[in-house]
């Protein structure tokens, strides 16, 4: 497992509309994911392992809170929110749109990160009068394409 932390306030820009600035950075957390290879007399010693993949996830904590909730809930589902009503079977590559993280702040690093395929799955936590809260949010990022295999680019 990787964990990098970019510090230093960001602007965010999700399906082309600003959803305001997080409060210090962002994280990138990648996941690798192996099978175990047992082949020695009992079953029970890994003598290698398969790669199997990776998951890479997006973390950001939000100063404007208020901005970011309609385009998660839009995204999820067409349903009123908090209803259960979901589309259930559907692809969620279909809904997912591009994320880019901008620093606010050009002196501490002038690198601009773009996910070109960034969906919100895991838990979202709303937060009730949320007008001086943060909040947390996280996204999946998935392959831009699966010849290539690239989650994100840095520019």
């Amino acid at each position: 497992m990787a964990y990098t932390f970019y510090a230093g306030p960001y602007s965010a820009t999700y399906k082309g509309t600003s959803i305001g600035t997080t409060k210090e950075g962002f994280s990138i957390n990648v996941t690798y994911h192996q099978r175990d290879i047992q082949v020695d007399e009992y079953g029970d010693s890994i003598v290698d392992m398969l790669q199997a993949g990776m998951d890479v996830t997006v973390t950001l904590d939000f100063v404007e809170y208020g901005r970011i909730v309609a385009p998660f809930t839009e995204q999820q589902s067409d349903a009123a929110e908090g209803d259960i009503l979901t589309e259930v079977g559907k692809l969620l590559s279909t809904k997912a749109e591009s994320l880019i993280l901008t620093p606010t702040v050009r002196s501490n690093n002038n690198d601009t990160y773009t996910f070109a395929v960034a969906i919100v799955v895991d838990d979202i936590s709303i937060l009730l009068s949320s007008g001086l809260r943060e909040g947390p949010i996280t996204f999946r990022i998935l392959p831009e394409t699966t010849s290539t295999g690239q989650h994100y680019k840095k520019s």
